[in-house]
């Protein structure tokens, strides 16, 4: 799982800095069954987005790397447990408290 959590950060600060053509996303109709089908390198990305946007529309402005990457991991775990879910409202369920 720490490899998984190591290789999602890493993902995330070297996609930050590709630019990339890819075709928009509606991020609320993901899955879990599809976020787990993705490359890891994706996987990071949206999991760092889907984070962030639930951080926006609480009103948090600052960020603890450790929390984040707590939060990834754990939006991992209850996805492979709720394949059938959205992977924003996993996110928003693994949440930390």
């Amino acid at each position: 799982m720490k490899s998984l959590l190591l290789a999602v950060l890493g993902a995330v600060s070297f996609m930050a800095a590709t630019p990339s053509r890819a075709d928009p996303v509606d991020m609320s109709t993901v899955t879990c069954a599809q976020l787990l089908g993705m490359k890891q390198d994706e996987v990071g990305f949206m999991l760092t987005w889907i984070v962030g946007y639930i951080a926006g529309t609480d009103e948090e402005t600052s960020m603890d790397p450790d929390i984040l990457g707590k939060h990834v991991a754990d939006t991992v775990t209850y996805c492979q447990e709720n394949q059938e879910m959205s992977v924003m409202n996993a996110a928003k369920e693994s949440a930390p408290k």
